[in-house]
């Protein structure tokens, strides 16, 4: 069994390709979050980066936390919810899509099998 836990991705969907590709006989995978708001130079954008997230939750192999990056375009009304980047266009796209967001991304995961809590 083997088991990847990825953290702050940011929007680099390139090196998150390459980590899976490489890793690719994955048990299972636990993405903590973050996947939007870069500040980087060599980044996809929020567009490939949904396109990867959207992907990510089809795989039943993949359990997909929200980060604080993430929590405020899935929850831009929350008045607690806040980041150092808040993006209109990156609000307009995720919100296309926050439906879908909503339902496969949580906020925490146990696994039984580690014993393990995972979170942002």
């Amino acid at each position: 069994m083997k088991t990847l836990v990825i953290a702050d991705v940011h929007e680099q969907v390139v090196r998150l390709s390459g980590i899976l590709k490489r890793e690719s006989d994955y048990t299972k995978a636990v993405f903590t979050g973050d996947y939007f708001d870069s500040k980087c130079a060599e980044v996809a954008g929020v567009d490939k980066t949904l396109e990867m997230v959207l992907d990510l939750v089809e795989d039943s192999r993949n359990v997909l936390l929200i980060g604080n990056h993430d929590a405020h375009y899935i929850f831009p009304n929350n008045p607690y919810i806040a980041c150092s980047v808040k993006s209109a266009r990156y609000m307009q796209t995720i919100g296309a899509q926050i439906h879908v967001l909503k339902k496969h991304l949580k906020f925490y995961h146990y696994d039984t099998t580690l014993k393990v809590l995972f979170s942002h």
